[in-house]
């Protein structure tokens, strides 16, 4: 392990492998990589120059997300008096394993839903991750939350936890997709004006996929009941939305 100072440090599964690995920017000092694995190593060995990313200059900010859209963490890494460095996931590790990317919209002033904690189950594994602000040293990671599920291509069942005590439960989400998780109160609210409109009961309709319909991303909103289709019971848990709006 490194003995100098440690600045900007993310923890992020960049192999899909479901181990968080860690990246540490030094000063003085390349920056370092550890792998994440089931039984770590000790002392931890630095994987940095196999893989490219041992920034020799000073570095004190580092962030991650999938630059590229392709389902694995790409990291921007910030350097002292020089050019960012872009680093692109190519690694072969990576195309093995399957992902699944979720970005939480809440209502009103709390649009991206920070402080929304979801839990991933998969394999037997659960994975939790917040969405934060504010995420490392003067840099800011992606709101849209990365789980790398290894080998394992069915998701059992996700658990959305709303800062004020709103949850939902949802099950059967296809992994290697990037879907949008709705809080309680957006559910159904296309243009969240706080009510569900005939309009937009109509748009649900035009969506529907039958009980164990394959769910398209860009529907999610209508899935009131979390199963991932679109199905007469979404319909009518809508209609009970037109007769009772969410309050705000």
């Amino acid at each position: 392990a490194s003995h100098r100072v440690g600045w900007g440090t993310v923890f992020a599964d960049f192999d899909n492998d479901t181990h968080l690995d860690n990246y540490v920017c030094n000063i003085q000092e390349p920056n370092r990589l550890y792998r994440g694995k089931a039984v770590a190593d000790w002392p931890l060995v630095d994987e940095a120059p196999e893989a490219g990313v041992d920034v020799f200059w000073d570095t004190y900010c580092v962030s991650v997300g999938d630059v590229d859209n392709d389902g694995d963490l790409d990291m921007l890494v910030g350097n002292t008096n020089r050019r960012v460095n872009l680093f692109i996931n190519n690694s072969s590790d990576v195309k093995s394993n399957n992902w699944v990317r979720l970005d939480v919209e809440g209502a009103t002033l709390n649009r991206y839903g920070i402080g929304t904690c979801v839990e991933v189950d998969a394999g037997g594994k659960t994975q939790t991750r917040e969405v934060r602000s504010g995420t490392n040293y003067k840099s800011q990671d992606e709101f849209t939350l990365h789980y790398g599920l290894g080998a394992h291509e069915k998701i059992s069942e996700v658990r959305v936890y709303v800062p004020g005590g709103g949850m939902r439960v949802l099950t059967n989400m296809p992994a290697n997709h990037r879907w949008t998780i709705y809080t309680p109160e957006r559910m159904g609210d296309v243009n969240n004006d706080g009510m569900i409109s005939v309009d937009e009961i109509r748009q649900a309709m035009n969506a529907r996929t039958g009980p164990g319909g394959v769910l398209t991303p860009g529907n999610e909103i209508f899935d009131m009941d979390g199963d991932f289709d679109i199905d007469t019971a979404d319909i009518q848990l809508m209609g009970i939305g037109v007769l009772e709006p969410t309050p705000r």
